[in-house]
C-alpha cells in the first residue's frame, strides 16, 4: 500500500507507485485544496490512478467528486483522528487557568483556537459575542496570523472582554477555561480542533462550512450559516442562558469525540480499508492465496502499518 495525503504528495508519489506496480494506492483529501488550472488537470488525471480515494468528511467527499472528479465507487469517508488523551472533560485546570489569564471565575467564556486569518473570521466571532459583553461574557482567541492587528483593534474597542493569547503550548489547559468553543470560519475541511474541544467537554457553536456539519450533531452543538452574525449571536445567547443545556451538550460532546475521532478509531478504519482494497484487487487472481497478498491480519503487519 502507498498512502498519500493532500495534493503535492499525490502529484509526485501516485504516478511513481503506479509505475512500480504497487497493488493499492490510497489517497486522502483533507480539505478544499486550491489548484491552478494546470495543477487541477494534473490532479484529475492522477486521481484516476489511485485505487482508493479517502475524504476526511462527507463535505470533502462532495468536493472530491466535483473537483478531482473521483468516481463514487472509489470514494470513502474516514474522519481524521486526533490524540484525545490530553483533553480533560472535567476541566480540572479551570480555576487555576482563569486566575492566570485574568478571567473572572464566574464569566461566560467563548473561546477559539486557530490561525488569525481572514478565512477563520474571528472578527465575526467577536461581533456575534458582543451583545453579551455587558452581561459579563468574554472572548478568548488562541493563535497567530496576519489578522492580529485588526483583532487587536477590536480587542481594544471591546476591552476588557476580548483576549488574544497568541500561540500556546498548553492548549488543553486553556480549553478548560472555556464554556463554549466557537469556530466561525468561512471555509474548512474537517477542523481537528472541534473534536479536541469536544473531548474537553465543550459544546460547540460553529458555521456550517466544509465538513463541520458532519461532525457537529445537534446533541453537541449549534450551527449557523457562514457569515450569519445574528445566528451565531442567538446560539451564544441560548447557551449563555441555559447552563443545563451547556452541561448536557458538553457531556455528549466528550463521549461523541472519544467514540468517533480517536486515533484508534481512525487507525482501525484505515487498516480495514487497506485490507479491503488489497483483497478486492487480488481476490480474482492466484496471488490472493499467498501469504504476502492475503488479507493482512497478523500483529506484526498491523504494528508496522500503524507505525
Amino acid at each position: 500500500v502507498v498512502h498519500t495525503h493532500n495534493p503535492s504528495p499525490m502529484l509526485y508519489a501516485v504516478p511513481i507507485a503506479k509505475g512500480l506496480g504497487v497493488h493499492a494506492i490510497v489517497h486522502t483529501k483533507h480539505g478544499a485544496n486550491i489548484y491552478g488550472s494546470r495543477s487541477l488537470r494534473a490532479a484529475q488525471a492522477i486521481a484516476r490512478l489511485t485505487t482508493s480515494f479517502v475524504a476526511c468528511s462527507k463535505g470533502t467527499a462532495v468536493t472530491a467528486r466535483n473537483k478531482e472528479r473521483v468516481p463514487p465507487r472509489r470514494l470513502r469517508v474516514i474522519p481524521n483522528g486526533v490524540p484525545l488523551g490530553d483533553f480533560d472533560p472535567m476541566r480540572s485546570a479551570r480555576v487555576r487557568m482563569r486566575e492566570s489569564l485574568g478571567l473572572p471565575q464566574d464569566a461566560f467564556v467563548i473561546g477559539t483556537v486557530g490561525r488569525l486569518a481572514p478565512e477563520k473570521a474571528q472578527s465575526l466571532l467577536i461581533a456575534a459575542a458582543a451583545p453579551l459583553f455587558a452581561r459579563g461574557a468574554h472572548v478568548v482567541l488562541l493563535g497567530e496570523g496576519p489578522e492580529r492587528p485588526a483583532l487587536e483593534a477590536l480587542a481594544k474597542e471591546h476591552a476588557p472582554h476580548v483576549h488574544l493569547l497568541g500561540i500556546r503550548t498548553d492548549v488543553s489547559d486553556v480549553l478548560s477555561t472555556f464554556d463554549v468553543f466557537a469556530l466561525t470560519s468561512t471555509t474548512e475541511g474537517l477542523p481537528l480542533v472541534i473534536p479536541e474541544a469536544m473531548a474537553a467537554g465543550l459544546p460547540v457553536v460553529a458555521t456550517a462550512v466544509g465538513g463541520v456539519p458532519d461532525i457537529v450533531p445537534p446533541t453537541v452543538g449549534v450551527l449557523a450559516h457562514s457569515g450569519d452574525r445574528e445566528g451565531l449571536s442567538a446560539a451564544f445567547e441560548r447557551l449563555f442562558a441555559d447552563a443545563g443545556e451547556r452541561r448536557a451538550m458538553g457531556e455528549a460532546a466528550s463521549a461523541y469525540a472519544r467514540a468517533e475521532f480517536s486515533i484508534k478509531s481512525m487507525t482501525d478504519r484505515y487498516l480495514e480499508h487497506y485490507a479491503r482494497t488489497r483483497r478486492v484487487l487480488c481476490s480474482p487472481c492466484p496471488c490472493s492465496t499467498r501469504t504476502s497478498m492475503a488479507q493482512p491480519t497478523s500483529p506484526s503487519w498491523r504494528a508496522s502499518t500503524t507505525t
